[in-house]
C-alpha cells in the first residue's frame, strides 16, 4: 500500500461540555518515514491546542522502510 496523505485528528475538553478540536494533515512524500511524520503532527496539534506535546517515540529507519 502506498501512503500519500496522513490526517491526524486531536480534541481537547474545554470542561463546561465545550471541545476544541483540530486536524492537520499531511502530504508525504516516497521516501519519506510515516512514522516520524505522524509524530510531527500530534507534536503540532497539542502545541496548537496548548497541551503539552507528546513524547516523540524513536523511530528506527532501518525497521520499516516506507
Amino acid at each position: 500500500m502506498k501512503i500519500t496523505t496522513i490526517t491526524y485528528q486531536r480534541k481537547k475538553n474545554l470542561g463546561n461540555y465545550e471541545m476544541e478540536d483540530i486536524s492537520l494533515t499531511a502530504e508525504i512524500e516516497e521516501g519519506d518515514n510515516v512514522e516520524a511524520e505522524i509524530e510531527v503532527l500530534k507534536a503540532d496539534a497539542a502545541y496548537a491546542l496548548g497541551i503539552k506535546p507528546p513524547t516523540p517515540k524513536p523511530v528506527n529507519l532501518e525497521e520499516k522502510p516506507w
